[in-house]
């Protein structure tokens, strides 16, 4: 490969697998996103800024029964219910 092919293909195809590896070490290349709702910790900030009377009127629209279900449970049965899934990440 002649120095002026280095730098204008070689180069970049370094980096960019550099870049790839750099990825992959720090574990930033999930193949699964996680489910929002997965556990308490994850949708914390969501069930931190949501009041229960606001979930039990998103769950009323939605037809849905909130008698004995946490916070948390009610949130992941409102937003599946409207087809909305979130992922973290």
């Amino acid at each position: 490969m002649e120095r002026r092919d280095f730098l204008r293909k070689g180069l970049l195809v370094y980096f960019f697998r550099l870049g790839c590896d750099f990825v992959k070490d720090a574990g930033l290349d999930e193949e699964e996103p996680k489910d929002y709702f997965e556990s308490y910790e994850t949708a914390y900030p969501f069930l931190n800024e949501v009041s229960m009377e606001m979930l039990y009127q998103a769950a009323a629209q939605e037809g849905i029964d909130p008698t004995g279900k946490s916070k948390l449970e009610l949130a992941r049965e409102v937003y599946r219910n409207r087809g909305v899934v979130y992922h973290d990440g």
